[in-house]
């Protein structure tokens, strides 16, 4: 009997511990609620799964306002480096203009998408890729030189393909077509060129369509050392040699020397000038480039319509200003030459490809300079 009792005051004192723990819990859950409450910032250690009202809250942008999500800046661009900026067009940029309509861009396309999939192939290790850039307009001659481009590509291409085959040359023809609308821009096109190519190749040729080489002596191969001017003479000026800071026509470099440079000046609307701008930018910032021997640059000159007196226009005249700062600016030195250049160049473009042909012997790209402020006198 007596173990009995000790049994029932022990099984006693067990029930009153058991109520004292079970408060004791309740009461501190109680507090911590209350603490999560008054402090909203507090989260679980799960996320919380936002409702769909919030999720349109967040992702819905209103009308003529920013966007609620803050945008990120981007990472600054090494030098050797330049990230492609395509971008779709809105319709007022790449659609209309100088009473002809435009295609839209290519669907869904940037960056990386709107290259031809033989542009997207990596670089083997240990060899080299070319990339010839040929900038392009046909029948649209206002501030371009003439019509009659069309009958050049037919014999460019060609004879192109041949030539560098036989230097066991691994290369791509990538023209670049301005769309016909508003006045030509060179340094633009060039520009684009070098972001559409800058993923597969390390070495470009800025190549006017009018343009062939006739010496098998005139090499295309990597130029291991600075950039190059190939064609110092041809046959439309009796094959004088051209004067020393020419640079027009055809030049190779490598692809980290353009992007060193940042490219073409985007300035430089009709013809001429962007050249003698991007002379500047080499010595000002490269230190210098290679010339061919005149007998071994010599080139022919392929017939087209020809406009006369476009370095006699007001807007030719008006653009020399920034051919003189460049000018200047070469001779402040290098850091001088780089600030001047760093403001305007293949960093700076936004472009949209608006048609797209990926041929066996050469890419066609049409492209719209997305520049609100391009003059846009009719083609």
């Amino acid at each position: 009997e007596m173990v009995s009792k000790q049994i029932i005051t022990l099984l006693g004192a067990m029930c009153v511990a058991t109520l004292v723990v079970v408060a004791s819990i309740s009461q501190r859950s109680m507090v911590s609620g209350s603490a999560r409450a008054a402090a909203p910032g507090l989260r679980e250690t799960a996320p919380d799964v936002p409702s769909q009202a919030n999720v349109d809250l967040i992702t819905t942008r209103p009308p003529n306002q920013d966007a609620v999500t803050p945008r990120v800046p981007p990472a600054p661009v090494p030098p050797s480096v330049v990230e492609p900026r395509a971008a779709s067009a809105s319709p007022a940029a790449a659609v209309s203009g100088g009473g002809k309509t435009i295609p839209q861009p290519v669907e869904k396309c940037s960056g990386a998408a709107c290259v031809c999939p033989q542009s997207r192939q990596p670089l083997v290790p240990g060899r080299h890729r070319l990339a010839v850039i040929v900038p392009y307009r046909d029948g649209c001659a206002v501030g371009s030189q003439g019509g009659g481009r069309s009958r050049n590509l037919a014999e460019f291409v060609p004879y192109m393909r041949d030539f560098l085959t036989q230097q066991n040359i691994d290369f791509r023809i990538l023209l670049i077509d301005q769309v016909k609308r508003g006045l030509f821009n060179k340094g633009f096109l060039f520009n684009a060129g070098f972001l559409i190519a800058n993923q597969s190749y390390d070495y470009l040729v800025l190549h006017d369509v009018d343009l062939v080489p006739e010496v098998k002596e005139n090499t295309y191969a990597y130029p291991a050392g600075q950039p190059v001017h190939m064609c110092v003479a041809n046959s439309r000026t009796n094959y004088e040699p051209a004067y020393r800071g020419m640079v027009g026509g055809v030049l190779m470099m490598q692809m980290a020397h353009y992007a060193a440079i940042n490219g073409f000046a985007n300035t430089y609307w009709t013809w001429g000038q962007e050249d003698d701008d991007m002379y500047n930018r080499i010595v000002g910032i490269l230190g210098n480039h290679e010339v061919l021997p005149a007998h071994i640059g010599r080139y022919r000159a392929l017939d087209h319509d020809r406009v006369m007196g476009l370095d006699e226009t007001q807007r030719f005249r008006d653009q020399r200003k920034e051919l003189m700062s460049a000018i200047a600016a070469a001779g402040g030195g290098r850091e001088a030459a780089r600030a001047h250049a760093m403001r305007n160049g293949v960093r700076q473009v936004q472009y949209a490809i608006v048609e797209r042909g990926c041929r066996d012997d050469y890419e066609h790209y049409v492209v719209d300079y997305l520049n609100p402020n391009q003059p846009m006198e009719p083609c």
